[in-house]
């Protein structure tokens, strides 16, 4: 697999994973009565913080995984592949 592909296959899969198009009308349901500026604050504030999940998962995964004595094929079952 070459790295354009990867990144494709990568971004597609943060795509479905954090799904924008679904969490938008979340999103603007909850801050309804914030002015534009808090908005940008929390939207920001949200990426980071999911950044910061997602990365600390990919390089942390397996040592978590193994502390809660989880292992791959009980995710797999639990994902339904």
């Amino acid at each position: 697999m070459d790295f354009s592909s990867y990144v494709l296959l990568s971004l597609g899969s943060l795509f479905v994973i954090l799904s924008p198009l679904g969490t938008v009308p979340i999103f603007l349901g909850l801050t309804e009565g914030s002015a534009a500026g808090e908005r940008i604050s929390m939207a920001r504030r949200a990426c980071i913080i999911a950044f910061i999940v997602m990365a600390a998962f990919s390089l942390l995964g397996s040592r978590i995984l193994n502390a809660f004595q989880v292992g791959i094929p009980a995710l797999q079952i639990a994902g339904g592949s």
